[in-house]
């Protein structure tokens, strides 16, 4: 790891491992996932201009939502995982 992501990492992982699942790995990764899968599945099953009826747009939604907190949830644990077992593997000295 270079040493420069090894201070970032050193930082990041000082906030933990909660707040790096929530803001790594559902909002910045799972719920934009959530939303293009809805929106694919959505308008392959019901036509991209029928996806905007209150309906489908609230089904929807909830749709971005589960799928975004297990997509982000999944990605936030693995991420979190390789990343710490790189820094320990070049840090053995650190807790």
């Amino acid at each position: 790891m270079k040493e420069n992501k090894r201070n970032d990492w050193g930082t990041i992982r000082k906030k933990g491992k909660i707040k790096y699942i929530w803001k790594h790995g559902i909002l910045t990764y799972g719920i934009p996932v959530g939303i293009l899968i809805v929106v694919y599945n959505m308008s392959k099953d019901v036509g991209f201009l029928n996806i905007f009826t209150l309906q489908n747009m609230i089904a929807g939604v909830i749709a971005v939502l589960l799928n975004g907190l297990m997509i982000g949830l999944l990605y936030g644990l693995i991420m979190w995982a390789f990343y710490e077992r790189k820094w320990r593997k070049e840090n053995k000295n650190v807790k």
